[in-house]
């Protein structure tokens, strides 16, 4: 059985380009990029828990990085031009 899998939102506010630099390359494994220090990742719990915990092991001194699960039954509101979602599903905007 394959688990369930949610959406979640993970923003950054890191003063060093080091350390933002090392955020970057470790989500872009994970998600697509929203914003400049914002990423969508669509993955279970045991996922978004592999990620929080790669994500401290960065050990991150100028700043921090925030995960926010959002929930999965609702629809999405989008204003304007929605660009292109490279993974093809659904994409939240906030």
């Amino acid at each position: 059985m394959i688990g369930h899998r949610s959406f979640w939102l993970v923003a950054y506010d890191i003063t060093s380009d080091h350390e933002r630099a090392k955020v970057d390359r470790l989500l872009k494994g994970w998600g697509f990029r929203l914003q400049k220090s914002l990423w969508s990742v669509a993955t279970g719990r045991p996922g978004i828990k592999r990620l929080a915990d790669a994500l401290e092991a960065l050990g991150i001194q100028t700043g921090q990085v925030l995960i926010f699960r959002l929930e999965s039954d609702q629809a999405p509101i989008a204003i304007g031009k929605a660009f292109e979602n490279p993974d093809g599903g659904i994409a939240y905007f906030v």
